[in-house]
């Protein structure tokens, strides 16, 4: 099935196990192409002065976030092999770990990357090294939160017995969009947008930013600093002459993530205000994504 652009969105409640099968098919093609480029680029780093030197947090998370992606590898097979057997329990439980877990290593990778202690040598090939590393990382994560949604589907199918091994599912093209929440901040040789001053969508984007920056007071600390954050990615990413699509949706998805979990707590100060201003928000940061 084709995917939301924003990391999470993704509705799964009327979705056939055939659907889901063939989407963590798509999972284990993105994470075999990310463990790849995240091996890839260690091999050069790790032989470096450097990256020895670099900020120890960003580097232990980075590590950490190989391994979950690679017990992430083996769990998805093993869901789908509980698809073409039996789906039990625990395939359901494992799959939505998978989501919370991308969830909080997307989180963790922008609070690393963005509180201060990170040196940004801009131009230096090493640190863009460095940066397109925490960009595939930022990016898995945020792509992994769907599963979240999809175990809550995959609920429904417990006990189902399937008709043994599948065969594989060949030509798969790898189309998923994210981030984040997500999510997708790509650095490969994608096509930008060429940032002359004007676009609609660059103004629709500084509108959002307004709009976002006016409700933050209202917001509860920890989601406001979670959009704070995401925005001063998204401020940052389209000053850049070239902006990439992916990552505009990545950081706009990742505000409406939040701006979304926000709506349905129980226990909320200004509600009527945020009620009336985050649906818009929501909207249109939808419009913007439909748009890139």
């Amino acid at each position: 099935m084709v995917r939301s652009n924003l990391a999470g969105w993704t509705d799964y409640s009327h979705q056939s196990i055939d659907d889901m099968r063939l989407d963590l098919e798509k999972w284990k093609v993105s994470l075999n192409e990310t463990l790849t480029k995240i091996k890839d680029s260690l091999s050069v780093l790790e032989k470096t002065a450097y990256w020895r030197n670099f900020d120890y947090d960003f580097c232990a998370l980075t590590y950490n976030a190989k391994k979950m992606y690679e017990t992430a590898l083996k769990e998805i097979s093993e869901v789908i092999q509980g698809i073409d057997n039996e789906v039990q329990d625990y395939h359901v439980k494992m799959i939505r770990s998978i989501g919370h877990q991308g969830t909080e290593y997307y989180r963790a990778f922008g609070q690393t990357w963005h509180r201060g202690e990170v040196n940004k040598d801009y131009g230096d090939p090493l640190f863009d090294r460095v940066e397109q590393l925490y960009a595939e990382a930022r990016n898995t994560a945020a792509d992994l939160i769907d599963l979240d949604n999809l175990g809550a589907r995959l609920q429904d199918f417990i006990g189902r017995k399937g008709n043994g091994v599948q065969p594989m599912v060949q030509n798969i093209t790898n189309n998923f969009n994210a981030p984040i929440g997500a999510v997708q901040q790509n650095y490969d040789n994608s096509q930008g947008i060429q940032n002359t001053g004007g676009h609609g969508e660059f103004e629709e984007i500084k509108t959002l930013i307004s709009d976002v920056k006016c409700i933050l007071a209202t917001l509860p600390q920890k989601e406001r600093t979670e959009v704070e954050e995401n925005l001063a990615e998204l401020s940052e990413t389209i000053e850049n002459e070239n902006p990439k699509p992916n990552r505009i949706k990545a950081f706009t998805g990742a505000i409406g993530q939040t701006l979304r979990k926000v709506l349905s707590m129980n226990t909320l100060n200004n509600a009527v205000e945020l009620s009336e201003k985050v649906p818009k928000i929501l909207d249109g940061i939808e419009e913007i994504s439909n748009k890139l």
